[in-house]
């Protein structure tokens, strides 16, 4: 018989009344997460944090990159790489040349090509390259031609950008710039209940 249940999760250094924003497990099994607008990398087993860029970065999104990298983003647009092994940070301008405003982070998903897709709450979906640092946009509208307001987003198969917004989920083809969305409605079978996306997760089967 396979019981489960919740506990409450308590470490030293960590916010007395957390307000968690994002958390992630990287592949050494150490809890990385946003509490109170800071990033925190947490023993889980030894019950211990420690707070990453505290002074100098104040996160609102972030990711763990194949390679170990970590990555965050805050709401003036700036990234900020984390090297876990040199424990070194470094931040990066996002916005790419002659657009006017990257602002307001609210997610980062690493593709199949190690780029990686910016989405922010009303400018648009960017794509960054870690390799060279430069910045392009992917799209600012939906194939409506409505503006998109984004909370987050996800890849299934690192082919594909799954954007969660206000207006139903918009998906980006990386290979050809096609959009296509979910949306809701009372005849499709597929349809969502509500337009509103805020979270969005990718099961084992590659299911969303």
């Amino acid at each position: 018989m396979i019981t489960e249940n919740m506990h409450l999760f308590e470490a030293a250094g960590l916010p007395e009344h957390p307000d968690v924003r994002a958390i992630k497990f990287d592949k050494d099994g150490y809890l990385w997460g946003i509490l109170n607008g800071k990033a925190y990398k947490m023993d889980t087993k030894k019950k211990t944090s420690e707070c990453i860029g505290e002074g100098v970065m104040y996160p609102s999104c972030m990711t763990i990159a194949k390679d170990g990298t970590v990555w965050f983003g805050d709401s003036n647009g700036m990234l900020y790489r984390y090297d876990v092994s040199n424990r070194r940070l470094c931040s990066y301008n996002a916005k790419p040349e002659g657009v006017e405003k990257l602002t307001n982070l609210s997610s980062i998903t690493e593709m199949r090509n190690g780029k990686l897709a910016l989405v922010t709450y009303k400018n648009g979906v960017f794509l960054f390259s870690p390799k060279d640092l430069t910045s392009k946009v992917l799209m600012t509208h939906d194939e409506e031609g409505e503006p998109i307001i984004a909370h987050t987003s996800i890849t299934p198969d690192g082919d594909e950008l799954w954007v969660g917004s206000e207006r139903g989920i918009i998906i980006y083809r990386m290979r050809d710039g096609h959009i296509r969305a979910i949306r809701q409605s009372r005849t499709a079978v597929n349809a969502l209940s509500d337009n509103a996306v805020h979270s969005l997760f990718v099961d084992s089967e590659n299911g969303v």
